[in-house]
């Protein structure tokens, strides 16, 4: 075999090929909705008022496939409290745990996003990506179901 030869099989070992290093195209935004009180009560009939989809957050996502490019689009609304100074120190304990298991949630929803949108694109230019996009739906559904829709990993606040 020659030196060349050997070359070749050495880098095909070591680099991966150009399009293990290709991510699909992304854009991605956050939108606060403002939120106020100074009491849990408060607090929760904000975020009631100011759901989005039902929910105190939400993460949208869509996987476009023109050709051989793969975008995915994310938007995430999230909730932004203003009155946090003003408000007694064992309510901002309570936010900020809230707020870190909601922001722990939806860092899965974006996974989930990520992780189909990758998929679709190894799939190469002629694929149909519905089957994938029907299996990380599904699996994002059941995460929720799961959890139910972060509750039961701390993503609420109580009445008091």
């Amino acid at each position: 075999m020659g030196r060349l030869a050997i070359l070749a099989l050495l880098l095909a070992a070591i680099v991966p090929p150009a399009t293990a290093f290709a991510r699909p195209a992304e854009s991605y935004a956050v939108i606060y909705k403002s939120v106020t009180g100074t009491t849990a009560n408060q607090l929760i009939a904000s975020l009631n008022k100011h759901r989005t989809q039902g929910s105190w957050a939400f993460t949208y996502w869509k996987v476009t496939r023109v050709g051989c490019r793969t975008t995915l689009t994310i938007r995430q609304t999230l909730p932004a409290w203003q009155d946090s100074g003003r408000a007694p120190a064992v309510l901002r304990r309570k936010w900020n745990g809230f707020h870190a298991a909601l922001l722990a949630h939806e860092a899965r929803h974006l996974q989930f996003a990520r992780s189909a949108a990758a998929e679709i694109d190894a799939m190469g230019c002629s694929a149909d990506p519905v089957r994938v996009l029907r299996k990380w739906i599904a699996t994002e559904r059941a995460f929720d179901r799961r959890t139910q829709h972060g509750i039961k990993t701390g993503a609420t606040l109580r009445y008091e």
